[in-house]
């Protein structure tokens, strides 16, 4: 089984994660988490989103608040970055969280390395593969910081894993294994 991290479709023999959080398209003005975290792995998809620039006052306030709801319950969370990676970085540090991961990490490789010296994840999903930035960053991520996704893609998360290990010249049974014992850390299952 093959670790999905970020999906919107689960499929047979993949190993996802439950969240609950606010995504920084739908924040409005008093909106919190009405939910019982306790019952979710994760707080996410949270973040800031650069090309949604008018909201974004509401959405700082709103990543504000939902990584205090994180922290308080000791949550990992699923991050959402658009063109605001610095001032993600900058929110961030004033957060103990159990777990970072940028989903759909198309960043630099300058970014990678800032993420993975704070021990953050990074997600990689069928974009990456459309972007060289994105491709030069994944060809250099620790196997301890990776994780694969399908976010709204149609397709499995099989080709995401076939695509990263070829790319990366390493073998989709290492890809699959580290992604595992990063989720079995991560959120600690046996």
């Amino acid at each position: 089984m093959l670790v999905n991290i970020h999906t919107h479709t689960i499929r047979d023999g993949e190993i996802t994660i439950s969240t609950i959080g606010i995504h920084p398209w739908n924040v409005i003005a008093g909106t919190d988490i009405t939910e019982d975290v306790t019952q979710y792995d994760a707080v996410g998809e949270i973040g800031l989103d650069g090309a949604h620039a008018d909201t974004m006052q509401i959405q700082e306030y709103a990543f504000h608040k939902q990584l205090e709801i994180a922290e308080q319950y000791q949550k990992a969370v699923v991050i959402h970055c658009v063109r605001r990676f610095e001032q993600t970085m900058k929110i961030l540090e004033g957060f103990q969280l159990p777990g970072v991961i940028f989903h759909g990490f198309m960043g630099s490789h300058i970014q990678m390395e800032r993420a993975i010296k704070r021990g953050y994840f990074l997600s990689y999903g069928e974009r990456t593969f459309l972007s060289k930035r994105a491709m030069d960053a994944l060809r250099s991520t620790p196997l301890e910081n990776l994780f694969f996704e399908t976010d709204t893609s149609c397709i499995g998360v099989v080709e995401v894993y076939a695509k990263a290990a070829a790319l990366t010249g390493r073998d989709m049974e290492e890809l699959a294994n580290a992604t595992f014992q990063n989720y079995k850390r991560l959120f600690d299952h046996e």
